[in-house]
């Protein structure tokens, strides 16, 4: 047996092994002389007794591998130690008391750091290294992680645990661009007693929120403040807003121009007619899944009845027809007994508003529609629920309601006075996003919408350029001309 199967060759033999059924069984010892008392550390070489340890180690070739491992147990010649005897460590192959070798549990738990728990079960059952999801998950959170050292570029930002009620604060190395720590809230006294137990930090990246700002100045004085690429480019969006607040008629001018450009596309009254048609035969009510499962079902109960109806005029008998069909008797006399196949309704749950039902579906049909009035009228009859628990079952009232019986937007569309352009104003935001990006990129309408408007206002031109410059700054990391784009920039006012 090649040594290189053994954990380490080093320190065992092996003895004899069999082969039987997908289980590979090797019989191994140690090979050491002597052994170290795990209480006063004394070396002892005398030997007391032996016992067999039986552990799991990784599979070879498809065959999972069972040691059988001798064990001896020494004894302890130091006088003043309060062990009389001890077994013989196997530190970093095989732990005491355990039931795998170390190299097998390291092979699970990077399984379950990857799949997590259930998911990492069924991966490694198939790799020859069984266990339950709940071993996968524990040795995942006892895994010793090493300390980290403190980043010198350390980003600091929110995370929601639950959006819009409870956050909390994030560390993340950006360096590495691996997050560091998680604090389970985002005040000022948290970001700074951590960042005072962990002191080093040279460079952060921030919001502009005035809690972090507070934390940073007490917790890391010393420490450059510095707004992420992504706040920046935010901060200029908006700078770019104010701007075309102040100048918001020079961009009605613009669009006005281009409005007046634009031919005007009258359509008749039949073309309007036709697409308004196209429009509500769109918005028509496609069936559901469990409607298209019951069609199916239907059709093919219409086909067995049909063939059945088909082999009694061949002569076939009932029974000859329950064995060339594979069908219970009873549905073979109820084909028999009806020219059309029988038709099953949906099961429903009885809950306390079953013994209302008929009665809600009859008012349904009178053309009541209204749930608050439906609720009423049922508890003044014995209801006990609730109103939304009774909305929450009469929805499959309001889907049988077609959608044609909504308001026409043919008619809608035939009253409408038809304008002369087909252009959509653009708001504030729509024109500041047209100053961020590259002249290439911008196409249709606002293309020419954007070079209306540089057109009119050299200040906008400016604006852009400026704009630009920095866009290139920060995107392609050019620190060195941050400083001469600071110089000669000035307000586009």
């Amino acid at each position: 047996m090649h040594p290189i199967l053994l954990p380490d060759p080093a320190l065992f033999e092996v003895i004899s092994y069999s082969l039987e059924a997908k289980v590979l069984t090797l019989e191994v010892r140690t090979t050491r002389g002597e052994a170290k008392c795990p209480d006063c550390h004394q070396i002892s070489n005398r030997i007391h007794s032996r016992y067999s340890r039986t552990v799991r180690d990784l599979p070879m070739a498809g065959f999972t591998v069972v040691l059988h491992v001798s064990v001896r147990r020494f004894f302890c010649d130091n006088p003043s130690c309060p062990r009389c005897t001890f077994t013989e460590r196997l530190s970093g192959i095989i732990e005491s008391y355990a039931r795998r070798t170390n190299r097998m549990i390291a092979s699970q738990r990077e399984v379950g750091f990857i799949a997590g728990g259930e998911a990492g079960a069924k991966i490694i059952r198939n790799l020859s290294l069984p266990t339950s999801p709940d071993t996968l998950i524990r040795l995942v959170r006892f895994a010793h992680i090493g300390e980290k050292p403190t980043p010198k570029i350390l980003g600091i930002d929110d995370w929601a645990l639950r959006r819009g009620h409870s956050y909390g604060t994030i560390f993340v190395d950006l360096e590495t661009h691996r997050p560091v720590d998680l604090l389970p809230d985002r005040s000022a006294e948290t970001v700074r007693q951590w960042l005072l137990e962990h002191p080093g930090v040279e460079i952060i990246s921030r919001d502009r929120s005035s809690i972090y700002i507070e934390a940073i100045n007490s917790g890391a004085p010393n420490a450059i403040q510095a707004a992420d690429r992504w706040h920046l480019l935010h901060n200029l969006v908006e700078a770019i807003e104010r701007v075309l607040n102040r100048r918001y008629k020079v961009c009605q001018e613009a669009f006005q121009k281009i409005s007046e450009e634009t031919p005007n596309i009258e359509k008749s009254a039949e073309e309007t007619t036709k697409e308004s048609t196209e429009q509500v035969t769109v918005l028509e009510k496609q069936p559901t899944r469990y409607e298209q499962q019951r069609q199916h079902m239907r059709e093919k109960r219409q086909a067995q009845l049909e063939e059945v109806h088909q082999l009694q005029q061949e002569g076939y008998s009932i029974r000859a027809i329950c064995r060339k069909l594979h069908i219970g008797r009873r549905k073979v006399r109820k084909y028999l007994a009806n020219s059309q196949p029988p038709e099953y309704k949906r099961w429903r749950q009885k809950t306390m508003l079953t013994p209302y039902w008929s009665y809600l579906e009859q008012r349904w049909t009178e053309g009541c529609r209204n749930g608050m009035d439906l609720w009423k009228e049922i508890r003044e009859m014995g209801y006990p629920g609730t109103y939304q628990s009774m909305a929450r079952q009469i929805v499959s009232l309001r889907k049988k309601m077609p959608r044609e019986k909504k308001r026409n937007p043919a008619r809608k569309q035939q009253n409408r006075p038809q304008t002369s352009t087909q252009v959509r104003p653009f708001s504030v935001r729509q024109t500041a996003w047209l100053f961020v990006k590259n002249r290439d990129q911008i196409e249709g309408e606002k293309s020419r919408y954007f070079d209306q408007l540089l057109e009119i206002s050299e200040d906008f031109q400016r604006l852009y350029s400026l704009v630009q410059q920095f866009w290139e700054i920060v995107g392609e990391r050019k620190r060195d001309q941050l400083d001469d784009w600071l110089k000669v920039q000035r307000d586009p006012d």
